[in-house]
């Protein structure tokens, strides 16, 4: 109910003006998985919390991106919701009939699965689910999966984006060394 002294079509509102706490914040991860076309593009792992983040199908000594690692846990760490899609849009205009798919499990056994569609307005469509049993989910996380199954989310580009890193964009870039004995006048 609203109590106004202002005529109702003089009123406007937002989408997000209706959302109860749409902000995600995923923390103390174990594992993410990015999914395109049903193919796990790359996995991060670790086996603790204190650990840095292992990349499946490199060996260990491969050098990774730390500031591209630390981008994509900083994004799931604050996925700001700006937005909720209109709910007239088919899944082929949001893009989520074919999604990338995003699997993130935390050290408390609970997982996450973001599916995320096109770009709209700085924003990408993103459908979002907590995979975990009832029983171990807090009443937080209860009411966001309840909120999660209803909307398809538009959330900023600068926090979806770094999600979409390369698996080549999770390595650390290797210098190129000139070859011995190249000079760049050549002595004539």
């Amino acid at each position: 109910i609203i109590l106004t002294d202002e005529l109702f079509n003089n009123i406007n509102f937002k989408a997000n003006d209706w959302l109860y706490d749409p902000n995600i914040s995923i923390s103390n991860i174990k594992k993410i998985e990015l999914s395109k076309n049903s193919k796990i593009e790359w996995i991060l792992a670790r086996n603790t919390a204190e650990e840095d983040f292992l990349l499946k199908g490199t060996p260990k000594y491969e050098v990774l991106n730390k500031q591209r690692i630390e981008a994509i846990t900083n994004s799931l760490n604050n996925l700001k919701v700006n937005s909720v899609a209109d709910s007239k849009l088919s899944v082929a205009e949001t893009g989520l009939n074919y999604p990338i798919s995003l699997a993130v499990s935390t050290f408390e056994r609970t997982k996450y699965e973001l599916l995320i569609g096109k770009i709209y307005d700085h924003n990408r469509y993103v459908k979002l689910k907590i995979i975990a049993d009832k029983n171990t989910l807090t009443k937080h996380q209860l009411n966001q999966q309840n909120l999660f199954s209803k909307w398809i989310y538009l959330i900023d580009l600068n926090r979806i984006d770094p999600l979409l890193t390369s698996k080549d964009g999770l390595s650390q870039e290797k210098k190129k060394r000139a070859p011995i004995n190249t000079y760049s006048h050549p002595i004539s």
